[in-house]
């Protein structure tokens, strides 16, 4: 009974050892971003260890200089509705983001912002970059691809509307040279770059 009870009050210190290092009642952890919106993007400058760049949800772009102890407002040319940033394996001071219903690309890390030549869609679900330029964008119905670095596209995947499947998402290999895309009823893979797709074998 007594090794029990020694045993029971071992565990229980254990417990109370692991609790302490957890956030206590009533207190609040301490905010190193911009208030308003989820944070919904993040990457870092791989020049500059201090300088991130941070998407918050219906708030825009923020950037911080300072090892994310402060952020502020940031990126001219880029809309408020931006959702996603792409890193360009092209360009380490290149990006990409997807905003809603257009594309944009910055070649000074997020300061300055230029659209790419795709017409309007209603709602880019998502974007995935390559080397060498190549890219894919999503939407709900239709995959388009790009290997000029956004200047021209050409549509490559595409389902009837409502007929039972979507598009979710697109993801490239290290190399480029192959594809893939999720589905809302499995998966499609391309072994040419993003040129054509098929059920993977």
């Amino acid at each position: 009974m007594c090794h029990r009870i020694l045993v029971s009050l071992a565990t229980l210190g254990l417990l109370a050892g692991t609790a302490a290092t957890q956030i206590e009642p009533n207190s609040e952890p301490s905010s190193l971003g911009p208030l308003g919106g989820s944070a919904i993007s993040l990457v870092g400058d791989p020049t500059d260890a201090d300088h991130l760049l941070l998407v918050r949800y219906t708030e825009g772009l923020f950037a911080s200089f300072d090892g994310a102890a402060t952020f502020d407002a940031y990126g001219a040319g880029l809309p408020s509705g931006v959702e996603e940033l792409i890193p360009d394996p092209d360009d380490a001071q290149g990006l990409y983001a997807r905003a809603g219903e257009g594309l944009y690309h910055s070649d000074d890390f997020g300061a300055t912002w230029s659209q790419l030549p795709i017409a309007p869609i209603e709602y880019f679900k998502n974007l995935a970059a390559a080397p060498g330029g190549r890219l894919l964008a999503v939407e709900h119905f239709d995959v388009y691809l790009s290997v000029d670095a956004g200047a021209t596209w050409t549509a490559v995947a595409a389902f009837v509307p409502y007929s039972g499947d979507v598009f979710a998402s697109a993801r490239f290999s290290s190399d480029g040279s192959r594809a893939y895309l999720a589905t809302f009823d499995g998966m499609l893979r391309s072994d040419n770059g993003g040129a054509s797709f098929s059920n993977p074998d």
